[in-house]
């Protein structure tokens, strides 16, 4: 998709992109704040933005290589799309829940690595609702979920990144 250029269709979804774009910068952006400490990073957080391969848009910043990982594993939070992309870990959560993730938008904290299975050697997997795919963390909660005044919403997500994020600095202490 890389190599396409734009459609004359394609121009008007962008004007209302970027009417649009910034409250979803500043959330996602306040999202990956909510990760600070979590783990020891290693370069720049890449601040949010689209990424129509996954059908995400989100913001990640690499880990520091330890002995558990190399320097290609990343932290990773934003918004996820399911009915985009190429399907993201829809799939692999279908396989271990046995119940069909919804395409309702929704928020995740991510843990993975460019390689599958290279985070074998992380023993264990944080509480609650979070999956191992291809030796990868994840966890999501549908945005519905969520109080549905602006304000509120953003504050019950920023809070879920916080305490989940908790859960995974947990995991990546042992």
């Amino acid at each position: 998709m890389a190599d396409e250029y734009p459609e004359y269709k394609d121009y008007a979804a962008l004007a209302g992109f970027i009417d649009t774009v910034e409250p979803f910068k500043k959330l996602v952006n306040e999202m990956f704040g909510k990760l600070d400490g979590v783990a020891l990073f290693y370069g720049r957080v890449i601040w949010a933005s689209a990424d129509a391969e996954e059908g995400t848009f989100n913001a990640h910043r690499f880990l520091a290589e330890e002995e558990r990982f190399d320097g290609w594993t990343f932290l990773a939070t934003g918004i996820w799309f399911p009915d985009r992309g190429e399907g993201f870990y829809a799939e692999g959560v279908e396989d271990i829940g046995e119940v069909p993730v919804s395409l309702a938008p929704k928020v995740y904290i991510q843990l993975a690595n460019r390689e599958d299975d290279s985070l074998t050697a992380v023993e264990g997997q944080p509480e609650g609702d979070w999956y191992r795919i291809n030796s990868d963390f994840f966890t999501f909660r549908d945005i519905a979920t969520f109080p549905p005044e602006p304000a509120d919403a953003a504050g019950a997500i920023l809070d879920w990144v916080e305490v989940e994020g908790a859960k995974l600095k947990s995991l990546l202490a042992r």
